[in-house]
């Protein structure tokens, strides 16, 4: 848990489209839309819990440290094919996918491949009509503090959560659902590669977790409540169909335990669920995403 407690409780950028977590003066211009603030509440709320618990490129990559990987660019989407995404709902979902991978990138260290990925969220933004939270200021910062993990983590966040702010106050709440899930399913395809490569269960264990489970459903009401689309409606079928699996997924009971790190002395508590899963439904669980995954990052 060394890297994670450095970085803190950050997860993918996508993750920080939520106005919750922004500046007071986002929610306090939201509370003047009248009728509709219960839904839009609702909404925020669905957002916030798709992302309390999903496992993070930090906690993934750590796991990878552990286990002496090295950063594996096949786990991500390629950052030369971002031009191919034309319309406005394949770039959203792309967007979170970058952002995504942008996060992962940037726990290895790996200044290169976190510029490229840099690139390919700063173009997207453009084409999104959000352009202003990626400006000229970000870039110079971003390549100012390219060797500084932390840095370039903080960066990102608060530019997402400007392009958060702006896509609400705009009247374009599908766009940032779409971000929402396409950093939701990148998130999880890094997470079952990870788990597929190393055979960690602390992986496992948060991958099946009962919040993890939670998490799907708040954001299958989130897609839901939204206009359906071509692309949104495979992303919403998909998502019922990872979640009729999660359903098969037995009850189980917490455990927590105190974790002491050989090589810092620091300890953290770790919690996880007793529950058995065996390696067919975990197998239903990858091939889920994988193929949702797969789909999401061909559409164009």
């Amino acid at each position: 848990m060394t890297v994670f407690k450095k970085v803190g409780l950050f997860l993918i950028p996508a993750a920080l489209f939520l106005s919750s977590c922004g500046s007071g003066e986002v929610e306090e211009e939201s509370g003047n839309d009248g009728p509709g603030d219960s839904t839009t509440m609702e909404q925020k709320l669905h957002t916030q819990n798709v992302f309390t618990n999903i496992p993070s490129p930090v906690e993934t990559a750590t796991v990878l440290l552990d286990a002496g990987a090295e950063y594996d660019h096949t786990m991500v989407n390629d950052p030369l094919i971002f031009k191919s995404y034309t319309a406005e709902e394949a770039r959203a979902l792309n967007l979170g996918v970058y952002g995504a991978d942008l996060s992962f990138a940037g726990i290895f260290e790996n200044s290169q491949e976190s510029m490229a990925f840099l690139k390919c969220v700063n173009a997207l933004c453009k084409d999104l009509g959000i352009s202003g939270v990626f400006d000229e200021k970000t870039a110079d910062r971003l390549e100012r503090n390219k060797d500084n993990r932390d840095s370039i983590l903080e960066i990102v966040s608060t530019s997402f959560w400007d392009a958060d702010a702006y896509l609400k106050e705009n009247q374009r709440p599908n766009t940032s659902s779409l971000i929402v899930a396409g950093g939701w399913v990148e998130g999880m395809y890094i997470a079952c590669e990870v788990y597929n490569k190393t055979k960690k269960e602390k992986i496992k264990n948060r991958i099946i977790s009962a919040p993890q489970k939670s998490s799907l459903t708040s954001l299958v009401t989130l897609l839901e409540s939204e206009k359906q689309s071509a692309v949104s409606q495979f992303m919403l079928e998909g998502l019922q169909n990872l979640k009729k699996i999660y359903e098969k997924i037995p009850e189980g009971k917490p455990v927590t335990t105190a974790v002491t790190d050989t090589v810092t002395g620091e300890t953290s508590i770790e919690t996880k669920n007793n529950v058995v899963v065996d390696a067919t439904l975990m197998n239903e669980i990858y091939t889920a995403v994988r193929d949702l995954r797969q789909k999401m990052v061909s559409t164009k």
